[in-house]
């Protein structure tokens, strides 16, 4: 019978080196953990030493035996001989990196084994539809390809808290983050950005601009270079290129196909600079199962951190005829949010309201969104680690002129106004209004902080916490 695939030479070369070079052990426990190891032994030594560095105990062979001395039988780890001899003949401690590569090759090599035949398995003997048997099987390569096998598995509590205290000090030393951040000020200042490994929601009525704070979230955090995906079920990718140009440019989207060689000029500079963006686009994808499987390509092949879902209604739950819209939407939830933890990234979903908001009142504002209005559904508020609802308050509440009378709908487009992200739900944080302003002809958004932004001054027409004019 044929072995899986296996280097012990590279586990011993690991585990030899890491006790010569102890300091290795953050950047080897970033690459694999004690289940990559084929032999038993092998990962009773590596998870041993994570232990030991959690403890702030020293690493090199004596501390090693003598903590093996007070936890149980030598063997465990493969005796005493054998721990003894792991530092010899050791090419070089420098290649620790190297070797730690070669047992992640080998047990990604076991595991799409496995995956493979569990899958042939399924085709042979299962009962479900093509379709679905066809999503478990992208799910099973894609598993075994960002290794989130480990995800689904039961840990003991202590493997938890050491490796949680080892992502600490990565995360005090800022080598990274929890969350990922906007590019917006106010929003980043207080929530950190968007949280990895949740699904967070903005919301709204139709025409308040929840594409457009999509769009501008992802070119702006472009711009720091954080790659951003967006599953686009509305509206097709040119549409959405176009609104990015327009905001670049500051002309209206309308005067892309004027025969103006400046505004030409200008939207073709627009095109030069989105080229350069980390950004990724899927307008295909519509079905729950064609959703999964682009949240995961955009993860694992582009290094996406945020994708987008424009909008989180129109995904087609997967087929259950028995089943009302209410729980379709639940389950899709439910996928989102597991995916989001699998996947360690940001999933953020835009969402239609009903018409319950255009009639919600606080105080003199009308048109407030409130947390269970989305369409649908109640229970994105279930699953949203941040919920949003977009209001804007000139929709409901039109500025009249100094002069007196209503702006007309063109000149208001042209002016910047008010933009609230009025928080539904926040899961970690004190919820907190954001204050923003769009210039809705050219698809610009900024924040009150932003450099160089002059922030209108509407007097006492605009009172809002978010503006700190209560």
């Amino acid at each position: 019978m044929n072995q899986l695939p296996h280097s012990p030479e590279a586990e011993r070369a690991v585990l030899g080196g890491l006790l010569l070079t102890p300091k290795k052990l953050y950047e080897t426990a970033e690459l694999i953990q004690p289940s990559d190891f084929y032999f038993d032994h092998n990962a009773s030594v590596f998870r041993l030493i994570l232990s030991m560095a959690s403890a702030d105990k020293p690493i090199e062979l004596v501390s090693v035996i003598e903590e093996i001395s007070t936890q149980g039988s030598p063997e465990d780890y493969g005796g005493y001989t054998y721990l003894a001899s792991l530092s010899d003949n050791i090419p070089s401690t420098e290649n620790i990196l190297h070797y730690a590569g070669i047992i992640k090759e080998k047990a990604k090599r076991r595991q799409l084994i496995t995956a493979a035949k569990g899958i042939i398995d399924e085709a042979t003997h299962g009962t479900q539809p093509a379709e679905e048997l066809l999503s478990l099987a992208e799910k099973k390569v894609f598993d075994v390809r960002g290794d989130t096998a480990r995800l689904a598995g039961v840990q003991s509590l202590l493997d938890a808290a050491k490796k949680r205290r080892i992502a600490w000090k990565s995360i005090v030393a800022g080598d990274r983050s929890e969350c990922v951040p906007t590019g917006f000020e106010d929003f980043d200042n207080h929530y950190g950005g968007w949280p990895r490994g949740y699904v967070s929601f903005i919301g709204g009525r139709p025409a308040q601009g929840k594409t457009l704070v999509a769009v501008s979230m992802m070119m702006r955090a472009a711009e720091l270079g954080v790659p951003q995906g967006i599953i686009s079920i509305e509206m097709p990718t040119g549409k959405l290129v176009d609104r990015m140009a327009s905001a670049l440019t500051g002309l209206s989207v309308a005067r892309i196909h004027e025969r103006d060689e400046k505004t030409e000029q200008a939207f073709a500079d627009a095109a030069t600079t989105l080229e350069a963006y980390d950004l990724y686009v899927d307008d295909e994808a519509s079905s729950l199962t064609a959703v999964e499987s682009s949240i995961r390509r955009m993860a694992r092949q582009y290094g996406c951190q945020v994708i987008w879902i424009d909008y989180y209604q129109l995904i087609r739950p997967r087929a259950r005829k028995e089943e009302n819209q209410s729980v379709g939407l639940d389950d899709i939830g439910n996928t989102l949010r597991e995916i989001a933890k699998q996947e360690g990234i940001a999933i953020v979903s835009l969402l239609q309201f009903n018409q319950q908001v255009d009639e919600n009142r606080v105080g003199k504002r009308k048109g407030i969104p409130a947390p269970r209005m989305s369409r649908g559904s109640e229970g994105v508020y279930l699953h949203a680690a941040l919920y949003f609802g977009i209001y804007r308050q000139f929709h409901y509440h039109p500025p009249e002129k100094p002069s007196g009378g209503e702006y007309d709908q063109t000149r208001l487009s042209q002016m910047y106004q008010p933009l609230e992200l009025i928080c539904l739900k926040s899961r970690e944080r004190a919820p907190r209004d954001i204050g923003m302003w769009v210039q809705l002809e050219t698809q610009r958004l900024f924040g009150s902080q932003d450099e160089g932004f002059n922030v209108p001054d509407w007097g006492d027409v605009v009172k809002s916490r978010a503006y700190g004019r209560a």
